[in-house]
């Protein structure tokens, strides 16, 4: 990233990147580490997300609380997200199942041991960011100051889904 670094934004990832990896795992000095390494490579251009969904925990409130301490000890900005899996609802089953299937299950929908779809991890309205981040506003307009400055786009496509052999 310091030799090819230059015109690209990073963030941490948000629960699936490896800050928060590492402090699910009790591990806050690989995450230290890590933002701290970024920081130097990137400046400006890295931030940590803060991500935000419907079924937080206290766990996760926690992890947000060291997640800022990082960010303070280094001088990193924060960004308020939340997670996207999927445009909508109706794509959310897709996933779902795709998901599972990948996982080598054999399980079919309906079945009980098909997982309960995760709720939540659709493009939110401003009005749901907001209110996710009622106590924090300032992340959303560093996220909305990020998003400005860069040159990004969201295709618009339906899903695209793998084709079942010998049907």
């Amino acid at each position: 990233l310091i030799t090819f670094g230059d015109g690209i934004f990073v963030t941490s990832g948000g629960l699936d990147g490896p800050l928060d990896t590492a402090l699910r795992e009790n591990r806050a000095d690989i995450a230290d580490a890590i933002a701290a390494e970024m920081a130097f490579a990137l400046g400006s251009r890295f931030a940590i997300a803060i991500e935000r969904h419907e079924t937080m925990d206290e766990a996760d409130v926690q992890k947000e609380k060291h997640l800022v301490e990082i960010a303070n000890r280094h001088g990193i900005s924060c960004i308020g997200v939340s997670p996207v899996r999927h445009a909508g609802d109706k794509d959310r089953l897709a996933l779902e199942v795709l998901t599972f299937n990948s996982l080598g299950s054999t399980v079919l929908v309906g079945d009980p041991a098909f997982p309960a779809p995760a709720y939540g991890s659709d493009f939110k309205s401003p009005e749901r960011m907001a209110e996710l981040f009622s106590d924090t506003p300032q992340l959303l307009r560093n996220a909305e100051t990020v998003a400005e400055n860069l040159k990004w786009s969201v295709p618009s496509a339906k899903p695209h889904l793998p084709r079942a052999k010998d049907v």
